[in-house]
């Protein structure tokens, strides 16, 4: 029953609540933690003894903060209602809960297969992104203007076609719509390709009579 806060974990846009916990030690504490976004802290439960002279190791997840927040926080632990713990400041190497960066998209490239007026085009996307993607985000993708095919869904090939549930290209406002049917996790590579039927070839003066 011996109680353990890690308080100061601001800045975080998780919501109070239960959250998972994982690693080695995990067990010592049920698996789970108590949090709260307004106290900013971590409450976790020794369900099981917890061995002295052992470095204690539990994992858990946090969403970071909303916008840039390059310091971070700097968490602190404590114990009751024995105060065993001789050190109270968390030993981290940085702070945590820091954003020195917004998300976005390292890899972003799209690669014609074919330039021929009037022909399809095998067109390649590839994206990596720099934070995880939840499944059911939709991905826009504009500057298709031109294109001759129709309003509607696309078929989507390519090796992480599993990834998109449900696609829909709007010719009109050159955009295709991607909606994600998985977690894209973090730094992932995606590669998806699709057919598209190219503009017209232009009409010169005397092609109109």
């Amino acid at each position: 029953g011996q109680l353990i806060t890690v308080t100061s974990l601001v800045n975080s846009g998780t919501p109070s609540g239960p959250i998972p916990l994982a690693g080695q030690h995990a067990s010592l504490f049920g698996s789970s933690a108590g949090w709260s976004q307004e106290t900013a802290s971590l409450l976790l439960t020794a369900t099981a003894l917890v061995p002295g002279g052992v470095d204690i190791a539990v994992e858990f997840s946090l969403h970071g903060p909303s916008s840039l927040l390059p310091g971070g926080a700097v968490p602190f632990i404590s114990s009751s209602p024995n105060p065993f713990l001789a050190v109270t400041q968390l030993e981290v190497a940085s702070p945590v809960l820091s954003a020195t960066e917004l998300p976005g998209w390292p890899v972003l490239r799209i690669s014609d297969g074919s330039r021929v007026p009037g022909a399809d085009n095998l067109v390649t996307i590839e994206i990596r992104p720099n934070v995880d993607i939840e499944s059911g985000v939709e991905l826009t993708i504009s500057g298709l203007q031109g294109t001759q095919s129709q309003l509607g869904p696309v078929q989507l090939t390519g090796p992480d076609q599993s990834l998109v549930g449900a696609s829909h290209l709007d010719p009109c406002a050159g955009t295709l719509t991607l909606t994600t049917a998985d977690t894209i996790p973090k730094s992932r590579p995606v590669r998806l390709t699709l057919r598209l039927v190219n503009p017209p070839a232009p009409q010169t003066p005397g092609d109109r009579g």
